[in-house]
């Protein structure tokens, strides 16, 4: 009876565990974050270029947001999880390169 008890309860320990697995980076990164922060990066360096001033810039990055759906704090505490974890880190990235690569296509 005891030999059961333990079974059940090392059983029921790995059933916890199971479902405790860290689910793949690639399903918790926000792609509407990541269109955000690659057209964001697009507007910051059209500015440069442009020469206009900090005014314009944040009026810029105002319609992104509204454009996106996304707000500054879903933006900034979505980028500080993914600064939390390399391996997530790196997907976002690998992401972002992917939608830079493929806004130059698109123009």
């Amino acid at each position: 009876m005891r030999t059961q008890h333990l079974l059940l309860i090392f059983l029921i320990g790995i059933a916890f565990s199971c479902t405790n697995k860290k689910p793949d980076s690639v399903s918790t990164i926000d792609t509407l974050v990541v269109n955000f922060y690659a057209d964001s990066l697009v507007w910051s360096e059209e500015v440069k270029l442009g020469g206009s001033d900090s005014t314009v810039f944040a009026l810029g990055i105002d319609s992104l947001y509204r454009i996106h759906g996304v707000s500054r704090e879903n933006v900034h505490t979505s980028i500080g999880k993914y600064q939390k974890d390399l391996s997530t880190w790196k997907e976002f990235y690998e992401m972002l390169v992917k939608r830079l690569e493929y806004l130059r296509t698109r123009e």
